[in-house]
């Protein structure tokens, strides 16, 4: 199991992805697990992608979009 974090969710959600598109099952299961191994930090990039203005997709978001998304504006 990878250490939890912001890095680790965002290569996780990106491996499930090309898995996803790929005919190969076991390989979309492995992905879908190590997502699961990342919450709460998946959870947050896709909030962070949800409605974004700035034309982020999983292919080119960063970590430190992911948490300047998620601070307080004020």
């Amino acid at each position: 199991m990878a250490i939890k974090n912001l890095s680790n969710a965002i290569t996780a959600l990106r491996t499930q992805v090309r898995a996803r598109h790929g005919a190969d099952k076991q390989a979309l299961s492995i992905a879908t697990q190590a997502v699961k191994e990342q919450a709460p930090f998946t959870q947050m990039i896709q909030q962070a992608l949800i409605g974004n203005k700035d034309g982020k997709t999983l292919s080119n978001v960063t970590a430190q979009w992911v948490n300047q998304q998620h601070k307080p504006k004020g």
